[in-house]
Formats: structure tokens, C-alpha cells, sequence
């Protein structure tokens, strides 16, 4: 049975379904998972059944686990202090770390030690798993599992998989991008999530041929095809964090230029912005939208059945951080959900304007109004919605993903 171990930095993430369902989807083709994870995240209730599916926190060792500030403190200085003392063993883990201090990246070079000093001294973890392939989801992990098999604490094939965040914010680029591109070396192969970013790594100096795209995608089988004539009022549906990269003033504002049809739109969510969301709904004196927080799994299920469109205008936000393409648009164009987004990233590789769904430019509130007012007037939407879910079963089926991330393992 082919052994393969995770580096993460937090596990399980609510907001990182898509590692969990990669993960349980290699354990039902018969791969041997182990974890590494640095910090453990408390379980959402979202998450449960996905964690229990394999037993995923047997599976996983967790770093900082059950320790007081202070005694991380305390632990930060021994591993410092070891580090230092196997020098010749740890150059590259001591000159990462080093790197990072100076551009001032001080959790990472901190993650960087502690991961050293778990995988040199503390870990339970067997050798066939050290010498097996490694995966990392997010590239700074993966430079930073990279520096552990350059002191040859572990071992194997490293695949990084690319998300966008770490390759969109400034800082970040600032910071690792020559580092992605020094990840090019032996069977090592980096797995951005889209062309998109793709580009981006060839542009950066990424050798193409250590390079292949690797969607994120759902389980089309668990998410049922049920296509509905639209309603009266129409029932429009956001359901996303309140962060500035995905565009819910633009949505907001859209909205309340006027539509002209009935509607009612819900949006599902939290977050720093929800409060200042809710003064320029109030401000615009727009009715109909309803901001209903935080809700449970089946829940939101039980809105996105009854929505007609689902709105997510994605933004580059001021930090220059930006989408990946996002699950939710994949699961509500299976539904059989009319979807509105927005041409960015790597989002036109999933939604193609008028074919399958609708794309309006960033940040841009007017013509974003006027999509909505022409999506609900086509006389196509059946077939719309049909293209949807043939996009999402053929291109973004986390059951084919699996297939191909098996090729990646195995070669």
C-alpha cells in the first residue's frame, strides 16, 4: 500500500474542504494517509461526518497540540537551541528560518523550527511514511517541507499543491516566490489549482515541465441535478465570508442599483465586513437583502435548493490578494443553480460567460447589475444550466481530480 503524508499547517480548516475531501478520497483508492499537521483547528460542525468518513485525527499528529503559550515559548527556545547544535545537519532548515526572520515572516521561520525539531526528534511518525510522497497543500508549506528533505529528516516526492493566496498577496509574493521556483528540482511537481496561476509560476522563472494544473472539485454525485424555472420573487444567494476579495459591496450595490424583476436575496455568512455590509444596505435604503450569519450545513443546502441565482462577484482586494476558483460556485452550478461571478483568476476556467453561467468585471457594480437584469431574461437558461453541470461533472469532479493526483503520486 503506497504511503503518503501531508504537511499542513492547520488541520481540519472549515474553509479548506477541498484538502479533506483530496485526502478522503486517496484513503477510498486504497493510499496509506498519515498527517502532519502544526496547529489542530476545532472541528466545525460542517466537518464532522467528512473527518469521521476515515477516522482522519487517528491519522494525524499535531504539533502544538495541547500546549500553553508559555510553554511553546519555552519549547521555541529548545528547538532554536537544537537547531543551531545539528548546524551541518540543518543548514538549509537554519537558512530558511534566517530568510524569513529577515523579511520579517516571523510565524513561518517559527513554523519552519518547530517543524525541524518535530519531524527530527519528536515524531511517532514510521520511516515508510518519510520516505514516501509527501503533499503540501499552500506553497509556503511546501518550501518549507522542502528545506526538511534537503536535511533529510524525510524523504520521497514532494507535490505542492497552489492555491492563490500565497501567490497573489503582495507581501507573500514579495516573499516566496523565488522559493517557489527553486521547489523545481527531481520528481517534484507543483500543482497549481489553475492555468491561471500556472502562468503566473512560468512567468516567476518555474521550470513548465515540473508544472501541471490540478483543479480543486466536488463530489458531483453527492450533489443532486435539480434545475427549476425561476421563481417569483427570485431568490438570489451569496454564501461566502465577509473578506473584501469576494466582492459583496459590488454584489450589495448591484442589487441595489434596482433589478427589475421581484427578488429576495439572502446571503450567508461572516466576517470583519458583515457590520459595514450592513450600513451601505442600509444607507441605499435597499430591501429584500437579508443577512442571516452563520448557519449550519444543512442549512445552507436547504437555501442553496431553493435558490434561483448564486452571486459571487471575486475581487483582487488591496493586499493584492485573490480567488483560487471558488468550491461554491462548482456545487451551485451541480445543483442546476443559475451562478453570476466575476473574470477573475482562475473563475473564467470554470464559468464560461452566457455558456454555462455569467461573468461581469471586477468591481464593477453597474455592469454587474445589468448581468443580473439579462441572466434572469434569457430564454436558455435550461441549457445554461445544463452546460453547468456538465462543466463541473467533467472538469471539476473531485472523483477524476483524484484520478489524476494518483498519476501525479505514481509517477
Amino acid at each position: 500500500m503506497r504511503k503518503v503524508t501531508y504537511i499542513l499547517k492547520s488541520f481540519p480548516v472549515l474553509s479548506q474542504t477541498f484538502v479533506i475531501d483530496q485526502i478522503n478520497n486517496l484513503i477510498a483508492n486504497g493510499y496509506d494517509v498519515r498527517i502532519v499537521s502544526l496547529t489542530q483547528e476545532k472541528i466545525d460542525e460542517k466537518l464532522q461526518s467528512s473527518i469521521a468518513k476515515f477516522n482522519l485525527l487517528e491519522r494525524t499528529e499535531f504539533i502544538n497540540a495541547g500546549r500553553s503559550k508559555l510553554g511553546k515559548m519555552m519549547r521555541l527556545s529548545l528547538v532554536t537551541a537544537y537547531s543551531f547544535l545539528n548546524l551541518i545537519r540543518a543548514k538549509s532548515v537554519i537558512s530558511l528560518a534566517f530568510y524569513l526572520l529577515k523579511a520579517n515572516d516571523y510565524k513561518n521561520a517559527i513554523n519552519t523550527l518547530r517543524l525541524f525539531h518535530f519531524l527530527s526528534c519528536e515524531t511517532q511518525l514510521p520511516d515508510e511514511y518519510r520516505e514516501g510522497v509527501l503533499v503540501a497543500h499552500f506553497g509556503q508549506f511546501g518550501v518549507i517541507t522542502q528545506s526538511m528533505i534537503d536535511t533529510g529528516v524525510i524523504g520521497g516526492k514532494l507535490l505542492t499543491v497552489f492555491h492563490g493566496y500565497e501567490m497573489s498577496e503582495y507581501e507573500q509574493i514579495k516573499i516566496w516566490k523565488t522559493k517557489y521556483v527553486g521547489l523545481c528540482k527531481g520528481n517534484n511537481r507543483l500543482l497549481p489549482i489553475s492555468d491561471f496561476w500556472k502562468k503566473r509560476l512560468i512567468e516567476w522563472g518555474a521550470s513548465a515541465e515540473h508544472i501541471s494544473v490540478l483543479h480543486m472539485g466536488v463530489d458531483t454525485q453527492s450533489i443532486p441535478f435539480k434545475p427549476k424555472p425561476l421563481q417569483n420573487p427570485i431568490n438570489i444567494l451569496t454564501v461566502a465570508r465577509a473578506t473584501e476579495k469576494k466582492g459583496l459591496t459590488y454584489a450589495f450595490e448591484a442589487v441595489s442599483i434596482g433589478l427589475s424583476f421581484p427578488y429576495e436575496y439572502n446571503y450567508i455568512g461572516n466576517g470583519q465586513l458583515v457590520q459595514h455590509l450592513k450600513d451601505q444596505v442600509e444607507q441605499a435604503n435597499t430591501e429584500n437583502i437579508n443577512f442571516l450569519g452563520a448557519r449550519s450545513h444543512s442549512e445552507v443546502k436547504e437555501y442553496l435548493r431553493k435558490a434561483d441565482i448564486f452571486l459571487l462577484p471575486s475581487v483582487i482586494d488591496t493586499l493584492g490578494d485573490m480567488e483560487g476558483i471558488p468550491v461554491s460556485l462548482m456545487e451551485a452550478m451541480a445543483a442546476g443553480i443559475i451562478v453570476i461571478s466575476t473574470e477573475h483568476s482562475g473563475i473564467p476556467e470554470l464559468i464560461e460567460n452566457s455558456v454555462n453561467g455569467f461573468l461581469a468585471p471586477e468591481k464593477d457594480a453597474i455592469e454587474l447589475n445589468k448581468i443580473i437584469n439579462q441572466a434572469v431574461s434569457r430564454a436558455d437558461l435550461a441549457q445554461i444550466r445544463e452546460n453547468a453541470r456538465k462543466k463541473v461533472e467533467e472538469e471539476f469532479n473531485s472523483v477524476n481530480l483524484t484520478k489524476e493526483l494518483i498519476n501525479f503520486i505514481e509517477q
